[in-house]
């Protein structure tokens, strides 16, 4: 081969060690995130009561886990098949500035302007939706690394 010849680099995930380092290295992360962000969910499961006394709305408290949940449901499947054709990557990256605005928001909109269910709503499926990408990629991540092991 000639200096003037560019080697292609080989494929990483041709390497069985290699993408299985790789995988590690890419699911702790997102398994300490999802741990987190579990942790949050669950957190606002037991408090949910005080936050609807909170803001005036004790009645319909139970809506600021409900409605998340929904969408946590939602977005389970929305991310599972987004992982097929987008770049896990830039799906994390989307799913924890997803998660960072609705912190933004729920901080901004409740605490330096008059506190209402429905902005606590929004900042919690704001959240949830950005938390779960954490799950699903580290499910995808997962499942990709066995089918391989597998072959």
């Amino acid at each position: 081969m000639s200096r003037n010849e560019a080697t292609v680099p080989a494929d990483p995930w041709a390497d069985p060690k290699t993408s299985n380092d790789m995988a590690v290295k890419a699911l702790i992360p997102l398994l300490i995130t999802f741990i987190l962000g579990t942790l949050c969910l669950q957190g606002f499961n037991l408090v949910f009561t005080q936050v609807g006394q909170d803001v005036g709305a004790p009645a319909q408290a139970s809506l600021i886990t409900a409605i998340p949940g929904i969408v946590l449901g939602i977005v389970c499947f929305i991310y599972g098949s987004l992982g097929d054709f987008v770049s896990l990557k830039k799906l994390v990256v989307v799913g924890l500035i997803t998660l960072f605005v609705g912190s933004v928001f729920g901080f901004v909109a409740n605490f330096l302007f008059t506190a209402n269910l429905w902005t606590v709503i929004v900042a919690r499926v704001l959240q949830t939706a950005g938390e779960q990408v954490a799950g699903s990629v580290f499910l995808v991540v997962a499942a990709n690394t066995s089918s391989r092991r597998s072959r």
